[in-house]
């Protein structure tokens, strides 16, 4: 404990105590948090990483963190997109496993292992249609996406999140989707795969990957923005239909 303290001080006022605030913000709102019938609410972790809560259920997506393991407790299932560090926490995944809980992949030995076409029920009302697609052209077959209807509690809100799927023409959906979760740059035709998909509401992701070098890979948010600014002028969209979330940050739909 006082290592950690002593940690946090050295960290204040830098991006990794902006990193930490994060957690610590959901980790403080999530079991008081309560969703309106109707709405789902996200918080944004870091890089792809999204808690999500219903009226009923709590649940996350893609979520990385040096003290990911600590939602282990608040999280009903988990689901990973790929192979990459960036994107799951063993510890995490170990605690969830340990524990009971359901957590899907394509990859990892524990929890249960997904493919294009799988129909998931991880928990009462909430399905989740599975596609596996290119994260580039070397690793074919490599990403989960998954189409989450997040139940009759939420008025069937779907939400669907890529990963770090490049080839919007393999993406599909099942059912209108509500919120698309993208990756910003790695390589998918973003105006394409939103007009391919229709969602109401766009969260770029993939922002300030700490792990990466800062001059490859480690886009930051004022590029993040421009991304963001390119497709709403692309499929001259309303401005509340592109949103770029910032670490920790709460979004009510």
């Amino acid at each position: 404990a006082a290592q950690g303290s002593e940690l946090r001080q050295r960290e204040a006022g830098t991006i990794f105590g902006f990193y930490q605030a994060a957690l610590d913000r959901i980790l403080r709102e999530v079991p008081v948090e309560e969703a309106p019938q109707g709405k789902v609410v996200l918080w944004h972790l870091y890089n792809m990483g999204y808690v999500v809560k219903t009226p009923s259920h709590t649940f996350g997506i893609d979520l990385k963190h040096r003290d990911a393991e600590r939602l282990a407790p608040l999280l009903e299932f988990l689901c990973v997109t790929h192979n990459h560090q960036d994107h799951f926490s063993m510890p995490l995944i170990e605690a969830m496993v340990k524990a009971g809980k359901p957590v899907y992949s394509n990859f990892l030995e524990a929890g249960q292992r997904v493919a294009t076409g799988d129909v998931l029920h991880p928990v009462e009302g909430i399905e989740i249609v599975t596609t596996v697609v290119d994260h580039n052209p070397t690793l074919v077959n490599f990403v989960v996406d998954y189409e989450i209807d997040c139940g009759e509690d939420t008025g069937h809100k779907v939400i669907l999140h890529l990963g770090d799927s490049r080839n919007w023409e393999q993406l599909r959906k099942t059912k209108p989707v509500d919120i698309l979760i993208p990756h910003l740059a790695v390589g998918l035709d973003m105006p394409r795969a939103v007009e391919k998909l229709s969602p109401q509401v766009v969260l770029i992701s993939h922002i300030m990957e700490l792990s990466h070098p800062r001059d490859k890979w480690r886009w930051s948010y004022p590029y993040g923005l421009d991304r963001c600014r390119d497709l709403r002028t692309a499929l001259s969209l309303p401005a509340n239909c592109v949103r770029l979330p910032v670490w920790g940050e709460k979004i009510i739909y």
